[in-house]
């Protein structure tokens, strides 16, 4: 008789569960993902003659002149903490100076970490579905890549 208003009240506490579960590991699953990413610049790995370098201190992944900088910021007025990824030029680090604006436009994606069956996953707003971080570790490497095309494109390189 009231299969209906159990399986929402079951829904309901599932989904309450998760959103725990998440709150708790986002930190863990945060650090996860940033020790997957370096391992892109272990080996030489890279694009069109460049090769990907990891600057810790800063959280960035380069690729040329681009970059992807990670960032974990706190939301307004909560102990939740936002997940984001930006594409665009990579910063002028110490020795490095820019004479000029970027020929690209910074794009920035808001990563969420879900649960999927079970299974901690992330979406973002750059790409659609879930995936796992060692899947959206290539799929970044793929759009820092894009980037470092239209960069090079834009100076007729």
């Amino acid at each position: 008789m009231f299969e209906d208003f159990d399986d929402f009240a079951q829904e309901h506490d599932q989904k309450k569960s998760d959103r725990e579960l998440i709150a708790k590991e986002a930190a863990n699953q945060w650090a996860n993902l940033l020790s997957l990413v370096p391992k892109l610049a272990d080996g030489n790995r890279g694009f069109n003659g460049q090769t990907f370098s990891w600057v810790l201190d800063a959280g960035v992944l380069c690729l040329g002149d681009v970059a992807a900088r990670f960032e974990r910021v706190s939301v307004h007025n909560s102990p939740e903490r936002g997940h984001y990824v930006t594409f665009g030029r990579a910063p002028a680090f110490p020795g490095k100076m820019y004479l000029e604006d970027s020929p690209i436009r910074a794009e920035t994606w808001n990563l969420e970490l879900q649960l999927t069956n079970g299974e901690f996953t992330w979406s973002a707003s750059g790409f659609g579905g879930t995936v796992p971080a060692e899947v959206l570790v290539n799929i970044i490497a793929r759009h820092l890549s894009a980037c470092y095309l239209e960069y090079e494109k834009a100076y007729g390189r």
